[in-house]
């Protein structure tokens, strides 16, 4: 009788040791990165998990949620990114600010001439993480995913944004 009592305090001292070194809580979410929150609203362990596989030298990481994405905000080799997971904790793309000049030549050309009373104000580069087909949203519209430059037009009165290919193809892409 006495071994069994032992037996059956061992078995529940290791089963509550082990449940408690597995488990990491939702909104605190991996021992490893600064991970932040600026709101209430817990974001996904597994979004948090993939995170730290998809960007293992991140640094400076925040969260937001967003009624589409969960956001992790975070710096890496010194360059500011925006990482987005989907419903299913996957990665849909990142996006980093960018320069006019980093957009191709024939798109700096047709803009400059086609927008002539603009002035380029941001620009944006998505990348699209192509192993996953949930269609992004920037500025509160959805697109198709692929990789794309977009970029904040402006002239008093009227802001607009473009979307601009890797190709250097332009295309409008909304009023402001």
């Amino acid at each position: 009788m006495k071994n069994k009592i032992l037996m059956c305090a061992m078995l529940v001292y290791v089963s509550a040791f082990a449940m408690a070194a597995g488990t990491r809580s939702a909104v605190t979410g991996p021992v490893y990165g600064k991970a932040k929150h600026h709101d209430n609203a817990a974001i996904s362990y597994f979004a948090k998990e993939h995170f730290f596989m998809d960007f293992p030298n991140a640094t400076d990481v925040a969260w937001k949620n967003t009624k589409a994405f969960q956001e992790a905000h975070f710096t890496m080799n010194n360059i500011a990114y925006t990482a987005y997971y989907d419903a299913d904790n996957e990665l849909v793309g990142t996006t980093t600010a960018k320069t006019f000049t980093d957009l191709p030549m024939n798109a700096q050309r047709y803009i400059q001439k086609k927008y002539a009373g603009y002035t380029p104000a941001d620009v944006i580069f998505f990348d699209d993480n192509q192993a996953n087909e949930t269609d992004m949203n920037l500025f509160d519209q959805p697109f198709a995913d692929e990789d794309n430059y977009f970029v904040l037009m402006k002239k008093p009165g009227e802001n607009i944004v473009l979307k601009v290919n890797s190709e250097g193809y332009v295309d409008f892409f909304k009023n402001i």
